[in-house]
């Protein structure tokens, strides 16, 4: 009798052990999983414009004929010039925007850092959309970073441009990292800046020249 509880006992034992083993394992691997997402925060919600704010030099005219919601993108009429911004301020971060042309190629551009007064040229660090110079980064308003000749505020993208034609989305992965921007055009590595004059700011899109549709606009917080 003493041997089959003896047994019994240890039977139990070692059931213990390797649930509280496999339990622990479990939410070891969940937790490092957790940690290895990254915070996503969505800039452009899909449905309105929460969120974010519009400016035009035109206090009279109607804001929502210049940024609005179609077909679940985020639409700039390219007139009058402009720009929709967030309410708060970003840095350390992947900003993830997707574009399109919806009638011929025009301009327009992505801000980061977006600081200061509202103005058409507001201070910020722009990554340019204008067509076939989608890669060049723009020091705005004041905005500086190192290597730049005096008196110049771009420096071109690396490669020959890789964007697709009206139509079709083009993506920007830009990287904001301490006092850096890197710029990824469809995958492809085309531009970095380092020594930026400011490192934290809002995140704008511009309205200037022809409809252009943005169907992703969020960050990944780094």
């Amino acid at each position: 009798m003493r041997t089959t509880k003896t047994n019994i006992g240890l039977l139990l034992f070692v059931l213990i052990f390797l649930t509280v083993n496999y339990s622990c394992k479990t939410e070891g691997k969940k937790t490092v999983e957790a940690e290895s997402q990254p915070e996503i925060i969505q800039l452009f919600n899909g449905n309105d414009l929460t969120g974010l704010n519009i400016f035009v030099e035109d206090s009279t005219l109607d804001k929502s004929t210049v940024f609005y919601v179609k077909d679940s993108m985020l639409v700039a009429s390219g007139i009058p010039n402009g720009y929709i911004y967030t309410t708060s301020e970003y840095e350390e971060y992947k900003l993830v925007v997707e574009w399109a042309w919806l009638e011929e190629e025009s301009n327009s551009g992505v801000f980061m850092h977006l600081i200061g007064n509202n103005k058409i040229w507001p201070q910020c660090f722009e990554a340019q959309l204008k067509a076939g110079n989608a890669g060049d980064l723009i020091a705005s308003g004041g905005s500086g970073f190192s290597g730049l000749p005096e008196g110049e505020k771009v420096q071109s993208k690396f490669n020959v441009s890789n964007e697709k034609p009206a139509g079709e989305f083009n993506k920007y992965e830009i990287i904001c990292n301490a006092d850096s921007i890197i710029v990824y055009v469809n995958g492809e590595l085309q531009n970095k800046a380092t020594g930026l004059s400011h490192t934290k700011g809002k995140i704008g899109l511009q309205s200037e020249g022809t409809p252009i549709g943005f169907r992703s606009f969020y960050l990944e917080k780094l």
